[in-house]
C-alpha cells in the first residue's frame, strides 16, 4: 500500500491529505464541518504505521502525533470538538490546522515545518509558562507566592497609611498651639495698650485758691469735671 516513489516523495502536508481523503476504514477522516481530521490511534497505527513500508517514516503513534504538532496541527480540546469524540470512542482524537480543510489542496503549500526559529521561540514560551506556574505554586505554608505577595503589598500600604495619618495629627496639633498663642498675645495686648478716652467738661466757674507771699488772693476759673469713658473691663 502506498509503494509508489511518487507517493513515497511526497511531503508530509501531501501524504496526509491523500490519506485523509482515501482511508475508508475509519483510521483518519475529515470532521463534519471538514476544517478538523479524526484520528484513531489504534487503527492508524495498526494500518499505516505497523505496515512493512513505513510511510511516515516512524513506527510509534506518538512519534506521528510530533510530527503533526512540528507542521502546526494542534489537537482540540474544547467543548466544540466533533462528536465523534466522545466517552464511547476514546481512541478518537481531533486535530486542527487552519490551512489544512477538505476541498482545498491550494492551502498545502501553507502547511510547512516549524523552523529552528519557531521552535526556540516556543520553548521560550514554553519556559515563561513553566516560571509563571511556579510562582503561582503554593509555598510550604500551603499559601501561593502570588497571595503571599499581596499580603506583603497589603501590609505595607497599611504601615504608610499609619504613619501619614499620624503625621496629619501632628501638623493639626502645631497648627491648634500657634492659632492659640496668637489669641493669647493679642489679648494681652489690648488688655496692657488700652488708653482709657478723658472727656473735659467745663460747668460753670470754680473758685481756686492759691496761696503766695503770705497773700490770700482769690481767682476764679471754670469749674472741670472729668468723665472716665471707655475704660477697660480688665483693669481694676
Amino acid at each position: 500500500m502506498y509503494d509508489d516513489c511518487i507517493f513515497l516523495s511526497l511531503r508530509f502536508p501531501q501524504k496526509l491529505w491523500r490519506i485523509v481523503n482515501e482511508c475508508k476504514s475509519g483510521a483518519i477522516r475529515w470532521s463534519l464541518n471538514g476544517n478538523t481530521i479524526l484520528l484513531d490511534y489504534k487503527k492508524f497505527q495498526k494500518q499505516y504505521l505497523d505496515a512493512g513500508n513505513s510511510i511516515f517514516k516512524t513506527k510509534n503513534i506518538t512519534s506521528f502525533i510530533r510530527q503533526l504538532n512540528l507542521y502546526g496541527f494542534r489537537k482540540v480540546t474544547s467543548h466544540n470538538r466533533d462528536p465523534i469524540c466522545n466517552s464511547h470512542n476514546p481512541d478518537v482524537h481531533e486535530f486542527l490546522h487552519e490551512n489544512f480543510r477538505t476541498g482545498r489542496p491550494d492551502l498545502l503549500s501553507r502547511v510547512y515545518r516549524k523552523t529552528a526559529g519557531k521552535l526556540k521561540h516556543c520553548q521560550r514560551i514554553s519556559v515563561k509558562t513553566a516560571t509563571e506556574q511556579n510562582f503561582l505554586t503554593k509555598g510550604p505554608d500551603n499559601m501561593s507566592r502570588l497571595h503571599m505577595c499581596r499580603l506583603a503589598l497589603t501590609k505595607a500600604l497599611e504601615q504608610i497609611s499609619r504613619e501619614y495619618q499620624k503625621m496629619q495629627n501632628h501638623r493639626i496639633e502645631i497648627e491648634n498651639s500657634l492659632n492659640s498663642g496668637k489669641e493669647f498675645g493679642l489679648g494681652l495686648y489690648t488688655a496692657q495698650n488700652h488708653t482709657p478716652a478723658i472727656g473735659w467738661i467745663t460747668n460753670g466757674p470754680v473758685p481756686i485758691s492759691s496761696r503766695k507771699d503770705s497773700s490770700t488772693d482769690t481767682q476764679f476759673t471754670s469749674r472741670v469735671y472729668v468723665k472716665w469713658t471707655n475704660i477697660s473691663k480688665n483693669m481694676d
